[in-house]
């Protein structure tokens, strides 16, 4: 979180425990780590799809949505994107 009057910090809370963090570097980590999973991340529509196939629910996809075997390729990229001297890390 980011105030005109404060210094940023970030808040994480968990299950069973919260806190709020205030030194820059591990607000650093936290920022970089959040844009990691935003990168990762599903669209709404696809992870709905992806959801009710675990699900085991009949899913009827609009004509934009991928075949769930191409999530899989999606998570393998996502996956070599933050593998150090990977193809895709280095491109």
């Amino acid at each position: 979180m980011e105030f005109t009057d404060h210094d940023p910090v970030v808040y994480v809370e968990g299950g069973l425990a919260s806190i709020v963090i205030e030194d820059k570097d591990e607000i650093a980590e936290a920022k970089r780590t959040a844009r990691e999973v935003a990168a990762d991340a599903l669209d709404d529509a696809f992870s709905r799809e992806v959801l009710a196939n675990l699900a085991g629910v009949p899913h009827r996809p609009g004509p934009d949505r991928r075949h769930p075997s191409s999530w899989r390729r999606h998570r393998r990229a996502a996956t070599a994107r933050r593998r150090p001297g990977s193809p895709a890390a280095r491109g």
